[in-house]
């Protein structure tokens, strides 16, 4: 299968031809709102190859160095290579053959929504998952574990083989809360209460892995928050995994970044099974428009990481969204969040290109809505498939992919033309 970018003037018929297959396969594949392609816009049509998409210091020696072909045969899947002296430039996609497949974990979020969707959506994404991990159970401001309307999902996932996992976040209903997360770790009362409370979950709900997902925690509590993991870790059954989601780190801030201090990656790493990087969300909802997840910092984020830990230390964290901002942005505006297949069909209604950012290496458009200008950034087949090179080139144990409820039709066949997902169940 492989990653197709839409030309101008080009239609799905003419698409279908030149590849093989059939318009109608290419359009289900993709969940089409329209036959009304823009240019810009990618698509998962069907090949007897892959596609390799240039990553930033790629040459053609390099890349058939990495995928472990010749070089020759690299050129004869792409002539155009053998014929230009020109190198091909990052995001450029490329034709390979099929390559073998690495094994990863993938540790599946899942936002609880309710008893119907949430059985459907278990049974859908258990087969590409090892964990489904349930969100989830969130944080009072007096520092109680608040409880999650799971017994559906849990029952779904007795028929399934991922293992259930609990995710606990300082969500307090209204958004993720520093000040809950202080409530919990400034008082050794407090904190020996909240992982009892943890426990009794895990154990009377029967889950098998525990996420801790505290964000935006106070560089104060730093020290403090990797205490709780440490309780956590030594009072958990053994075999049940602790995974904890951690603030992106590039290295490339100064040296008193509040992030950093807030999530010391070293500590955390003895006590963790792994960390989730959330490589994502550098431009955000309420902040100014821009790529969600540029993948320069991304690739920073790992390498930063892995100055320290085992690549089997790290999951990498993808998202399966955009933000809409309207344009002009002000202060105190949010995006609306829109899934992968929402941002493409949004362009399509209003046939606006799609644009390929050189630098972000991230698909954004603007578009018209009424009076105004909407920008979109999100992350598409060829955003994406550069994220999973990212795991492959690092070794890295696996992705958790926020959020699977989030439609993104070309992700699946993505994770699995790249990967053979590991089973612990």
């Amino acid at each position: 299968m492989y990653i197709h970018t839409v030309l101008q003037g080009e239609s799905l018929w003419g698409i279908a031809r030149t590849y093989g297959g059939t318009a109608q396969d290419i359009a289900r594949g993709n969940r089409l709102p329209t036959a009304n392609l823009v240019p810009g816009q990618t698509l998962l049509v069907p090949g007897g190859g892959n596609s390799y998409v240039v990553m930033p210091g790629d040459t053609v020696v390099t890349i058939a160095d990495n995928l472990d072909i010749p070089v020759q045969t690299l050129l004869m899947w792409n002539r155009r290579l053998a014929t230009s002296p020109i190198l091909p430039f990052p995001g450029d996609i490329l034709r390979i053959p099929k390559s073998s497949k690495m094994d990863i974990t993938v540790l599946g979020f899942l936002e609880l929504l309710n008893s119907y969707l949430d059985q459907v959506h278990v049974a859908h994404f258990s087969p590409d998952s090892s964990y489904l991990a349930l969100f989830g159970y969130g944080l009072s401001l007096s520092g109680n574990v608040l409880p999650a309307a799971d017994a559906a999902a849990l029952a779904a996932l007795r028929l399934q083989d991922a293992l259930p996992t609990a995710v606990f976040a300082n969500w307090t209903g209204e958004g993720f809360s520093p000040a809950a997360v202080h409530t919990v770790l400034c008082q050794a009362s407090v904190r020996e209460r909240y992982v009892r409370e943890l426990l009794q979950v895990v154990d009377s709900h029967g889950y098998q892995a525990v996420v801790m997902d505290f964000e935006s925690i106070r560089p104060e509590d730093g020290e403090s928050f990797v205490q709780l993991v440490r309780d956590i870790r030594s009072q958990l059954p053994q075999g049940i995994p602790v995974w904890v989601a951690v603030m992106p780190v590039t290295g490339q801030e100064p040296p008193t970044d509040r992030v950093a201090e807030a999530y010391d990656y070293v500590a955390l790493g003895r006590y963790a099974d792994a960390l989730i990087l959330m490589a994502y969300n550098w431009s955000w909802a309420t902040g100014s428009p821009g790529p969600i997840a540029p993948f320069a910092k991304v690739e920073a984020t790992i390498q930063y990481a892995l100055r320290s830990l085992s690549p089997t230390q790290l999951l990498l964290g993808v998202i399966r969204y955009g933000y809409d901002w309207a344009l002009p942005f002000h202060t105190g505006d949010m995006a609306a969040t829109v899934s992968a297949q929402d941002a493409t069909g949004i362009a399509m209604t209003a046939q606006v290109p799609i644009q390929f950012d050189s630098a972000s290496l991230m698909p954004s458009f603007i578009y018209p809505l009424g009076d105004t200008q909407h920008y979109v950034s999100f992350e598409d087949a060829r955003s994406m498939q550069l994220k999973f090179q990212l795991v492959r080139k690092y070794g890295l144990a696996g992705v958790a992919p926020w959020q699977l409820g989030q439609r993104f039709p070309q992700f699946r066949p993505l994770l699995q033309q790249n990967f053979r997902i590991h089973k612990a169940k």
